[in-house]
């Protein structure tokens, strides 16, 4: 049988990962929204100079398959 404890360091462990990955999921989302950003800038910079514009969909699609390119985990990849 558990001792009380016990059962609250295991709670307090269980609380400390779950801040541990809110704060990655935190850091993950921050980075894609700076991908995204780069990405929408330079499209903006290239169809500028091309008299061109860039749909967000397809700056979407860049900033998404420039992340994964980049080697991030795949539980990241798909939020």
């Amino acid at each position: 049988m558990l001792s009380t404890t016990s059962c609250r360091a295991n709670v307090n462990f269980r609380e400390k990962m779950a801040t541990a990955m809110d704060e990655e999921e935190r850091k993950l989302q921050r980075l894609k929204a700076a991908v995204h950003y780069t990405v929408g800038r330079l499209c903006q910079s290239i169809g500028e100079d091309h008299q061109k514009e860039f749909s967000r969909q397809v700056i979407a699609a860049i900033a998404e398959t420039t992340f994964r390119q980049c080697g991030m985990p795949k539980e990241a990849q798909y939020q």
